[in-house]
This record gives structure tokens, sequence and C-alpha cells, in this order.
């Protein structure tokens, strides 16, 4: 199985967090170092589409990509395969160190894993590997807000993210 590299260290990836967070504090400007680092860990025969703009769009392959929460941000597809085998919610929470806690954070989250199976969630500080079920996701912290900084952890917990995601299939 060969690996398409996308390479993103943990350096390059703080990097670009620290800058997303003070000049782009936005969503959608996580979107590409997720997608970039995620592509890193797949094999060939996967790729990871953005899907989030589609939100107001109805093709043909529209019911393949939307859950009953609407629909995710990025999707992990098999080549060969016309439905998704995972879907990624990116989710900017400036300053605060509880993603997935809300309401509407859960019930989009129990969408999502109804119909795509597995979800990952990021903040880019903590990612969540979910698996059919909400509870018990896999979590790996590579960072927390501290005093409006990012106080990042050590890199041992970015070579068990990128283990747990080079995982997924």
């Amino acid at each position: 199985m060969t690996k398409v590299r996308y390479e993103v260290d943990f350096a390059k990836y703080q990097s670009e967090v620290e800058l997303i967070n003070a000049r782009n504090s936005v969503e959608v400007g996580l979107y590409f170092i997720v997608e970039l680092l995620i592509r890193g860990t797949l094999s060939e025969e996967y790729n990871v589409i953005n899907v989030s703009s589609r939100r107001k769009w109805s093709g043909d392959d529209y019911p393949r990509y939307i859950s009953g929460a609407g629909f995710p941000d990025l999707l992990i597809l098999h080549k060969d395969k016309p439905d998704p085998c995972a879907t990624v919610e990116v989710k900017y929470l400036p300053f605060k160190n509880d993603l997935g806690e809300t309401i509407d954070e859960q019930e989009q989250l129990k969408e999502h894993i109804k119909k795509f199976n597995t979800v990952v969630y990021t903040n880019c500080l903590e990612w969540r590997i979910y698996h059919k079920e909400i509870s018990n996701p896999i979590t790996v912290k590579l960072g927390r807000y501290h005093t409006e900084e990012i106080e990042w952890f050590d890199a041992s917990n970015w070579e068990r993210l990128i283990t747990q995601l080079e995982g997924l299939f």
C-alpha cells in the first residue's frame, strides 16, 4: 500500500495553526491544514474532499454526502466506492477547550456517526475519532488555549495522532 505524501510535521502544523489563529480566525481557515494532515496519513486508494460549501447544492450525489445534521466539512472516500468511509468535522473554538460540548455539536455528531460510522472531530488542538458510537472516542490532545495563547503539548501526542489517522482504514 503506497502512501501519497503530503508532508506536515508537528512544527509546521503548529506554525500553520498559530498563523490561522492570529490572522484568519474562522473555521474555514482550518480546513486546509486538517485536509493536508489527513491526506498525508491515507493510502493512495483514499482521498479527502471538501463538501462544506454544498449546503445549498443538490446534485446526484447529494444523498451520499449529507447526514441528518447536514453536510460535514470534509469526507474521506475510497476511490473505488461511491459512499464516504468517514467524515471530518472541524470546529474553530477561539480561546476555548470544550470541543463537542454543546447540544448542537452532540446532535451533529450523532447524526454524522449514524450516517458515516466514522467521524473525525477536531478544533486542531484536540482530535477525536468516533467509530459507530458517540461514547469512548479516541482522543488526542495536541495543545490547549492558555490565556489566549496556544500551549502545545509533547510531540509524542502528534505521533499518536498520526498513528491513529493512519489506522483508520
